[in-house]
This record gives C-alpha cells, structure tokens and sequence, in this order.
C-alpha cells in the first residue's frame, strides 16, 4: 500500500515580501517557498587516500551530512532513527499583538508628569 503523506496547508491574505519567499499578515509570517525544490539524495560516495567523500545532490548551504559507523551490529535500526523523509511545513512566526491598558486613579511619576507637562508647553 502506498504510504500516507501528511501535508499542511495554510490560507492567508498577505503582503508578499524577499522576492516572493515570505507572506506577512497583521498577525504572521509566512515562509511560501520550499527549502528544497528535489529532495537530498546521495549522489557518490567514495575514498580518496584515507578520507570519504560523499556528494549530495540538490544541496542547499544548510545541508549537512552525518555519517555513522559501527564495528559490531547496532542493537537498534540506524536508519530508522535517520529517517527524514516526511514533508516540512512551511515556516510560520506569528505576532503578538500589542495591547493597551487603560487604567484610572494611578498617580504619574514625577518624570513621567515632567515630560507630559513639557509637551503640553
């Protein structure tokens, strides 16, 4: 059977911004533009004198490769705790909206009532 694949999917009227890889909202950020148009693959991989040379294809400059090794049998399956095969959403900050407090019967400090009175002047 073919495995299921989750994919988030948002909605949102924004502001286009970097050259169309952002949309900003009143209240968020979002990232429109995959990281990686193909996905990582290991291109070759092979021994110069005593040093392992592994090329990747479709690497970006945030592409880092792990490379483990062991004498004996790991007791668990490795490649199952590498596995990073399932989709990344897309990037999302959100913004916290600022809010005001109205508040009655405080006393100002003296700078605060000096600086008020200056511009009243």
């Amino acid at each position: 059977s073919a495995p299921i694949v989750k994919v988030s999917v948002r909605i949102a009227r924004g502001t286009p911004l970097s050259a169309g890889a952002f949309l900003v909202t009143p209240s968020s950020c979002l990232g429109l533009k995959p990281e990686h148009t193909a996905p990582l693959a290991v291109a070759s991989a092979t021994t110069v004198g005593k040093d392992l040379v592994v090329r990747v294809a479709h690497a970006t400059p945030r592409t880092r490769v792990h490379v483990v090794a062991t004498h004996f049998l790991a007791p668990f399956p490795l490649h199952r705790q590498l596995d990073m095969t399932s989709m990344v959403a897309p990037a999302r900050s959100t913004f916290a909206l600022p809010t005001n407090d109205y508040i009655t019967g405080r006393e100002l400090g003296d700078e605060y009532r000096y600086i008020l009175d200056r511009k009243y002047l």
